[in-house]
């Protein structure tokens, strides 16, 4: 999702334009409700590195 919406295909002058993309991003992620409900399931486990 992130990838498809921040970096698809634009490219950012510097680090703090795609820093602001990013952080726009994730600001506003009640604006990708439904994407990222797709995207994420009811199984959803983490998993500890040892």
């Amino acid at each position: 999702m992130i990838d498809m919406t921040l970096v698809n295909n634009t490219y950012h002058e510097d680090f703090r334009q795609f820093f602001d993309a990013t952080e726009s991003f994730f600001n506003n992620l009640d604006e990708h409700h439904q994407e990222l409900t797709s995207l994420l399931t009811q199984k959803f486990q983490i998993i500890h590195a040892e």
